[in-house]
């Protein structure tokens, strides 16, 4: 997905891309080969950034979702428990055909983030 799209959903959501991101997608490389899906399915919207399918290490999957009260929930997920806690644990269906299938059949540690940011920038800018 291309940032033009990534702006319009987060828009959407009553959010702005350039608060959320200072720089370009492309240039952040906490986002290095991401891919961008917009999910509606009403009456939500998320925007997810995906880890590419060979991703090793240190990785995550973001997702920001607009509920139906409007409300707008920024998750964080990881493939392992992260080191400061987690809130809630994600078992991914095996069959979804919404997602990426490397990120099906997974369980994934959520956290749900006090701040719209995105992960890598947040990691960026605290120096992780």
């Amino acid at each position: 997905m291309v940032q033009k799209e990534v702006a319009q959903a987060l828009s959407h959501m009553g959010l702005s891309l350039r608060m959320l991101f200072p720089d370009s997608l492309a240039s952040i490389s906490g986002y290095k080969g991401f891919s961008w899906h917009v999910i509606a399915q009403n009456p939500t919207l998320c925007l997810h950034a995906i880890p590419p399918a060979n991703a090793e290490g240190d990785f995550f999957w973001e997702s920001w979702c607009l509920l139906p009260d409007q409300t707008v929930i920024h998750k964080i997920l990881f493939p392992q428990q992260p080191p400061n806690g987690y809130h809630d644990i994600y078992d991914a269906p095996s069959k979804d055909n919404r997602l990426p299938p490397h990120l099906l059949g997974k369980r994934w540690y959520v956290v749900i983030a006090d701040t719209m940011l995105g992960w890598a920038v947040q990691s960026m800018l605290s120096g992780r």
